[in-house]
């Protein structure tokens, strides 16, 4: 397996988000520990208690543990800290697939979501990586999208997807909920595409319902020309 050892990295900005009572500015950092990093268990078990309000119980907390406590799937923590309240807004577990690729194996965030995801790109980028893969719920898709992820495991765009997306605005479309996209017809035949493609994260599912449980797999690829 391939390491890159890392120190602690973290990056300190100032952005701007909506809350509930009006504008409100915040302080974040991003702390990046490797697997076999000394501090990465102890980072882990601070975070631990904020797992299930972070991935806003979609992903157990058990299974977030286990996940990242396997070097199989590990190398990688990222948190994100509100400088603020001290608390965690988001976090990450990433591996290295292989010498190439970076998986994203958990993501979970209240907040900071995109910026996260651009943090763990431009680190990818760092270490010599020419792929960042992950597998997205549907209600995620369109944000994969918009940060230059494709659906599948190749770099270009499959052009019978995109002929799908570009008549049925599927790229503008909202879904917040997976009752929201069982709703949508357009967006749910969209995703039956997938599944006749081999796309689905779960190469045996076969209907929509089964596999939006494990998601879509979805690819950014760097300097892809």
């Amino acid at each position: 397996m391939y390491y890159c050892f890392l120190k602690m990295s973290t990056r300190t900005s100032t952005r701007r988000t909506t809350a509930a009572t009006g504008r409100d500015n915040y302080q974040t950092t991003v702390i990046a520990r490797h697997f076999n990093e000394k501090g990465f268990r102890a980072q882990l078990r601070r975070l631990r208690g904020s797992f299930d309000y972070l991935c806003k119980s979609a992903i157990s907390a058990s299974y977030t543990m286990k996940t990242a406590m396997d070097e199989k799937y590990t190398n990688y923590l990222y948190t994100t800290i509100d400088l603020n309240t001290g608390y965690p807004v988001n976090f990450a577990i990433c591996g290295d697939k292989n010498a190439h690729t970076m998986y994203v194996e958990v993501i979970c965030a209240k907040k900071g979501g995109k910026q996260l995801m651009e943090f763990i790109i431009a680190d990818a980028r760092s270490r010599g990586k020419t792929k960042v893969m992950l597998s997205a719920l549907p209600t995620v898709i369109n944000f994969y999208r918009k940060l230059g992820f494709k659906p599948g495991k190749q770099c270009n765009d499959d052009p019978d997807l995109v002929k799908i997306e570009t008549a049925h605005s599927i790229r503008g479309k909202k879904l917040s909920t997976l009752q929201e996209v069982d709703n949508d017809r357009q967006f749910k035949s969209y995703l039956r595409e997938l599944i006749r493609k081999g796309i689905a994260s779960d190469p045996q599912c076969k209907y929509v319902d089964d596999c939006n449980v494990d998601g879509y797999s979805m690819t950014l690829c760097f300097n892809n020309k």
